[in-house]
């Protein structure tokens, strides 16, 4: 990696299931190549399951790890948000979480 430019854009639609995790996977790997921050947009989503959300978790946490940072570009609503309430991440996790997928400010740092 050379040098990180200020910040990417990621935009996922349609089904992000399962079926789609290797793709997806792939993409938000290629987006922090060279990018230090990257936004995820999710407003064209139409069915989520839980790997999407797994997905999400996991690159949050790396990102994290390795000094960059990945947000919501907006709150989850529609499908995404009925799939972090099937997964309790919007009652049960800690208020960072919570505010990550609420795109409040505490959890966009």
């Amino acid at each position: 990696m050379g040098e990180h430019a200020a910040s990417h854009r990621c935009a996922f639609d349609g089904d992000l299931t399962v079926r789609s995790a290797a793709r997806i996977q792939a993409q938000l790997i290629d987006a922090f190549d060279g990018h230090r921050a990257v936004e995820i947009d999710c407003s064209g989503a139409t069915h989520v399951d839980l790997s999407f959300v797994q997905l999400l978790l996991a690159a949050r946490r790396s990102a994290a790890a390795s000094g960059a940072r990945l947000t919501l570009t907006h709150p989850s609503g529609g499908a995404l948000h009925d799939a972090v309430l099937r997964a309790g991440i919007a009652t049960d996790a800690c208020a960072a979480d919570r505010a990550f997928w609420l795109n409040t400010t505490e959890g966009n740092r």
